[in-house]
């Protein structure tokens, strides 16, 4: 699946409530050179896996989770103007 970068946040903000335990989704450059991956940990806990210009992880709520998100939009998909997605049960 595709979107437009500017809808990056709304998508995000969707996908990330109607998230099943274990379940993941990854969003990558066409190149897939560069992605974010977002793993539902519990109920509360999100895992993000930043992989491209930078290799990190973070463990961290819901609310704290879109503003992790949105920096690393900004540093990993700077110059992206459209984001593949896909979703995968653990």
């Amino acid at each position: 699946m595709k979107i437009n970068i500017d809808e990056f946040s709304s998508f995000l903000r969707h996908s990330l409530k109607n998230l099943k335990v274990d379940e993941k989704i990854i969003f990558s450059t066409f190149k897939k050179d560069r992605s974010i991956s977002i793993i539902k940990v519990n109920e509360d806990s999100f895992k993000i896996i930043e992989d491209g210009f930078n290799k990190k992880e973070f463990l961290s709520d819901y609310k704290n989770s879109l503003k992790i998100l949105k920096d690393l939009k900004r540093i990993e998909f700077l110059r992206s103007n459209i984001l593949y997605i896909s979703r995968r049960g653990l």
